[in-house]
């Protein structure tokens, strides 16, 4: 898991508990720097991953343009994912970011590939490459480092001035009141693309949002209830955690990687010229006695 989250249920995840979480908010700016570097097939928008001065100001696109061009982008990233299957077996050893077209920095947040059990497990976390998710997510680390600065100072300083205690509190209230905008927008982008993808089979098939729900939800629940108010409350899976345009796909392993194989064609072998042996044997004629 990177030190970042990596989807809005992760991000609710982190507002609530964010050390429990195993979030860090100070490499959220390294993760930006490098969502800055994608190549224009990754990019939603000209707001993405806007730099730490234009942090305040509201996005570039409108809620709509900003989802049919994420709807673009997901698109791109199914079909990436489709050709995979039969990409993945003319790699001696799978180069993830030269496949997809992407830094390490940039491979380490949005993609993982894991090889378990003769499977291969793909996950690519399509939130991060909204304007409005990485607005949200700037915001939520710079109400962290505020907060823990303002603790840090408060145990350091038994005696701390009047006015020092309200300016930072006044910092920390406009953060705040940035995060919950920001990640307002980040939701109802979100919901907005699922809308426009919901009809098409191969996001339908890749679509891993309920399992990343899944995976955030208790920890979500328990770190904070109240910010489940924060989600849009619909019915059955979708309520409590927020929206994400999560992907996923798995499927086998080439027949060459698959481990033990050379095993299993030794034993195939051996049974099949064991089979040939009895076969040989019940063919055989009789043997005659020789006369006397």
């Amino acid at each position: 898991m990177t030190l970042t989250p990596a989807s809005l249920p992760a991000l609710a995840c982190a507002r609530a508990a964010p050390t429990a979480a195993g979030f860090e908010p100070a490499a959220t700016e390294p993760a930006l720097a490098a969502l800055r570097a994608l190549v224009p097939a990754w990019c939603v928008g000209s707001g993405s991953a806007t730099s730490a001065g234009s942090a305040g100001k509201r996005p570039h696109l409108a809620v709509e343009e900003e989802a049919e061009a994420a709807a673009r982008v997901v698109r791109f990233a199914l079909d990436r994912l489709h050709r995979l299957t039969a990409a993945y077996g003319e790699w001696s050893d799978f180069d993830v970011g030269a496949y997809f077209d992407l830094t390490a920095a940039q491979t380490a947040l949005l993609v993982q590939v894991v090889e378990q059990q003769g499977e291969v497990h793909v996950r690519l976390h399509a939130d991060l490459l909204l304007p409005r998710v990485q607005r949200a997510l700037r915001s939520w680390a710079e109400l962290e480092q505020l907060q823990s600065a303002g603790a840090q100072a408060a145990a350091g300083s038994a005696h701390a001035g009047f006015y020092a205690d309200a300016w930072a509190d006044a910092r920390m209230m406009r953060a705040a009141a940035r995060l919950a905008h920001d990640w307002l927008g980040a939701i109802a982008v979100v919901s907005a693309t699922r809308r426009l993808l919901a009809g098409e089979v191969s996001y339908m098939a890749a679509n891993a949002a309920d399992e990343e729900r899944r995976i955030w939800q208790l920890p979500f629940a328990a770190g904070h209830p109240t910010l489940a108010g924060a989600a849009p409350r619909r019915s059955g899976h979708e309520s409590g955690t927020p929206p994400t345009l999560t992907l996923a796909t798995s499927f086998p392993l080439p027949a060459w990687r698959q481990p033990g194989r050379r095993r299993r064609l030794v034993r195939a072998r051996a049974a099949r010229l064991a089979r040939l042996a009895r076969l040989r044997r019940l063919n055989r004629p009789p043997l005659r006695r020789p006369r006397a």
